[in-house]
Order: structure tokens, then sequence, then C-alpha cells
């Protein structure tokens, strides 16, 4: 499946054209070599390319709050692509600082075909080689930041070491967080973003306790909504049972009768216009002819829509005009056994063959429709 494909799910529908590029250019291409290579440890299970797909979607998720520049974007989402590169197949068994160099990741970044998501990104090789060696608390030592007044780097030097590097941690550190009401790494997520921000931030959520399968997925993606348009929070991470949002530490957050009566009418139209959207199936053709259920009124359908539907399923159709008058000849002889005398003037429709279906598709096909409107 395509990474387009899932961006309903995940709220990103009117994804901004850096994360559509990126899709495009590398997610749905070669970053695909990425799905096979399942992670260990902490993140056991996971591929190495929905870890790398979580941290660019959180990244969008609060680009809002951060004010990045564009190439600064471009930066952490190539920096990002191969930040695990000893995760990669065939990669030396060394410590990662020695791994980490532009040597090594200059090949990663070619096979990726970075250049056509990022064409300067050689300009900022320095940029994205920092980012990678200090993505993790645990690879802390690059020497870069040790020299104060020099600066190897395009960007400010302050601006890669202490603001980037905070944002490419909390990027790494958030896929951490597996469950709806996990702290601990979500502590470590907003540690890292609230020590470059002068907002503060914390996590609240939202959580269904009753599953009632792609209904449930429904009503989280229309509450997300609501909260996110009416109530300024942030979707971060989505679980099956519930959304965890960011909000600033001043925002008051309450939810009144007025807002539950809103939401629900939300998530009723939703399910109604999703409904609608495959409302044909309530179109039927049965052997009395087109049947057409009332929900379709009930959902609201235009009357136009509905018998463009009704043609639709007319036009397709073929008739066996013989076999038809068959039908309705033994049907009348039927009928004519429990006339007696009164089925004199109907035998003489029957000789004078009046009774019989035209051979012409096409007015069939007429005859059925008017039959449907009339029914209808």
């Amino acid at each position: 499946m395509a990474v387009t494909d899932l961006l309903l799910q995940l709220g990103l529908s009117n994804a901004n054209d850096i994360l559509k590029g990126y899709i495009d250019e590398i997610a749905n291409r070669n970053l695909k070599h990425y799905q096979g290579i399942i992670q260990t440890g902490a993140k056991s299970g996971e591929s190495l390319y929905a870890h790398v797909l979580n941290g660019i979607f959180v990244l969008e998720r609060i680009r809002p709050i951060l004010g990045l520049e564009e190439v600064e974007v471009k930066i952490l989402f190539s920096a990002y692509s191969i930040h695990d590169l000893n995760k990669l197949p065939d990669s030396p068994s060394q410590s990662f600082n020695k791994l980490a160099t532009e040597e090594n990741i200059v090949p990663i970044l070619q096979l990726l075909e970075m250049e056509a998501f990022f064409p300067e990104y050689a300009d900022y090789l320095k940029e994205i080689e920092l980012l990678v060696r200090a993505h993790s608390g645990h690879y802390n030592t690059y020497a870069e930041t040790l020299h104060k007044k020099r600066s190897p780097y395009q960007l400010d030097k302050e601006r890669v070491e202490k603001f980037m590097v905070a944002v490419i941690r909390a990027m790494d550190v958030i896929d951490l967080s597996k469950s709806l009401e996990e702290r601990a790494k979500k502590a470590e997520f907003l540690g890292h973003i609230n020590s470059i921000l002068d907002e503060q931030y914390y996590f609240v959520y939202h959580k269904i306790c009753e599953h009632r399968g792609i209904m449930t997925n429904l009503i989280h993606n229309q509450v997300a909504r609501y909260l996110e348009e009416e109530k300024d929070l942030i979707p971060v991470l989505f679980y099956p049972d519930g959304v965890s949002y960011i909000a600033t530490r001043h925002q008051e957050l309450k939810m009144v009768a007025q807002d539950w009566e809103n939401l629900k009418s939300q998530i009723v139209k939703s399910a109604e216009s999703k409904t609608a959207d495959d409302f044909e199936k309530f179109i039927e053709s049965r052997p009395a002819g087109i049947k057409v259920d009332e929900k379709c009124l009930s959902l609201g359908i235009s009357f136009a829509r509905i018998f463009n539907e009704v043609r639709n399923k007319i036009s397709l159709k073929k008739y066996d005009s013989e076999q038809m008058n068959q039908k309705c000849l033994q049907r009348l002889e039927v009928a004519l056994g429990k006339m007696g005398e009164k089925s004199n003037k109907i035998l003489s429709l029957i000789d004078d063959q009046q009774f019989v279906l035209p051979q012409d598709d096409d007015v069939m096909r007429l005859g059925e429709l008017i039959r449907t409107y009339y029914s209808f």
C-alpha cells in the first residue's frame, strides 16, 4: 500500500508540498527497501520503514509550533531517513560515531535518491551528519559542538546543534511510546520540545473504551478533528483506543454540553456521508424491476444521483424478449383458467399478439426506466 493511502487515517489528508514531495519521491520509492528490515530491542517487530515514517509524520504535526524553515524541514527529513544507518544490511560492525560520517551517509542518501526530494542536500551534508550522529542520547560524542567559534554548517551553528538536534531526538524517542497511557517516553519527547520553545506543552488524550470496528476509527478521526479545530489541540499519536494530543500549559480544556452536541452531529454526518458514498448498494436489480430503497432518501441523496445510477444499471442490461414473452404467456394462461367467460377479451389479445414485448433493447430499457420511476 502506498503511503498516500494512509494519510486519511493519519489525519494528514491536506499534506503540504514538502511532505507530499517526500512521500512521492522517497517514501513511495526507494525507502520501501526498509520494509524488510525488522528492528529488535525496544522497537522489536517494527520495520525500519514504519519507524522512519512515524517520526516524519510526528514532525509534520508539530511543525506549526516549531517555526522551522523549509530547508530545515528538508534537512530533518533527510537525516531522519538515514538516522539508523547501523541497522541497514551490510552495515560495518563499528561504533556509531565512526559509522555516521559523511563518507558513509552519502551513499545511503544517493541510494534513496534524496536529490529528487531535496536537490540541494549536498550543501547541507554537515548538518545531516550532525543530526544523524546526535539523534540519540546514546550517541552524544559528536565533536563538532566542541568548537564554539568554528562552524562547518551552512545554517546557524546554534540553530543546528541546539534546536534541530532537540527536534530529531524528539522524533526518535516518541516512537517508543507504544500505548495511549504510556508516560515516560512522552515525557522525554516533551523534554526535548519544551527545551527549545518559550511556550510549554503537555500531553492530553481521548480514549474510546468500546471498540466497534471501522466505526471506532471514524469516531477517532472526528473527535481528533473537532479537538484540533475547536480546542486548538495538536493530535500527535494515534492508537487503537485513542489519540494523544499536546496542548499549551495555559489552555483551558473543557467540553461543555454544546461541544458534545456538535461532536455528535459531526460523527453522525461523517457516518452518513460514508454510507452515502456507497449508496449504489441500496439500488437493486430485481425480477420485477429496479428497486430504490428508501434509505437513499434518508441519506439525502439527490434525485439526479439516484436516477443516474438507475440509468447506469439499466443501460448494462440485456433483454431476452422471446423468453420474457413466453413467461408472460404462461402467466396469462394460468390467469385465464381462473376467469371463465371473462377470459374471452384477453384471448383475443393473445391471438392478435398485442401483449408481445418489443424486440428492441432500447425500448425495453426505456420501459424499465419508466416503471422504476413509477415505483419510486
